[in-house]
């Protein structure tokens, strides 16, 4: 249930494209979450005839998303140079 609840909030928040974050220097920039297509069944299945001992969240995680990128940076090239003079000043 954590699992589910974390990725759906997730996504929710990151439905409209990027969004501002705060790093923690303080700065602002943009980032998003990309999540991969969900693990069939069948794939399940198979990957525990090999790996028998997975834990029930991974494999509850794998069926909703096959991997994700959280908060990727967007930075565009002025946001990378206003951030460069912003450091140098302080």
């Amino acid at each position: 249930m954590f699992i589910e609840k974390t990725l759906q909030s997730l996504k929710e928040v990151n439905s409209h494209g990027s969004r501002t974050t705060v790093s923690n220097e303080g700065y602002l920039y943009e980032s998003t979450c990309k999540f991969n297509e969900s693990v069939s069944e069948n794939d399940i299945f198979h990957l525990l005839k090999t790996y028998r001992d997975l834990p029930s969240d991974y494999l509850k995680f794998l069926s909703l998303t096959n991997g994700c990128t959280l908060f990727q940076t967007l930075f565009t090239l002025e946001k990378m140079k206003f951030i460069k003079l912003m450091k140098s000043i302080s």
